[in-house]
């Protein structure tokens, strides 16, 4: 059995409204944690891996490109148009590790998801960017890329 504990200290992904575009959504992860145990159940004689995911601090921005040639994130601006900030999630999931042992009395995967809190602000600009940024990467093709 692998046992692990790592941080991520402020990942940040960049979506563009489009491919053409250089209005953009920030979404800074702030600190992301991920560890892992195990635990044995004597009366199945099989374990259960449990693995925690704690996002801390993220926050979401809109905001537009000026040179994301070098540094993107460097390279921003109108990042205080922040739509979502300081949230925090942690994510617990379980999974059996010899499932036929348990025979269905434990489920083979548990998931919980706790959020403290979670408040949205968004301004009219803002939701219509949001739809936009969907409709318009969705839409798509690999030859609409090509051809920008």
């Amino acid at each position: 059995m692998f046992k692990y504990c790592f941080e991520l200290l402020t990942p940040t992904i960049i979506v563009p409204q489009s491919a053409i575009s250089h209005k953009v959504l920030l979404m800074d992860l702030g600190k992301i944690s991920i560890q892992n145990s195990f635990t044995e159940i004597k009366r199945y004689s099989s374990m259960i891996e449990e693995i925690a995911i704690k996002l801390k601090h993220a926050s979401i921005n809109t905001g537009s490109m000026v040179n994301a040639e070098v540094h993107p994130t460097d390279d921003l601006v109108d990042q205080d148009n922040k739509i979502l900030d300081d949230l925090n999630v942690l994510l617990c999931v379980e999974r059996a590790l010899d499932p036929k042992a348990i025979q269905h009395e434990i489920p083979d995967v548990r998931v919980n998801i706790y959020i403290p809190s979670i408040a949205l602000r968004a301004s009219a600009p803002q939701i219509k960017f949001l739809l936009d940024m969907w409709s318009e990467n969705l839409l798509q093709t690999p030859s609409d890329q090509q051809s920008a």
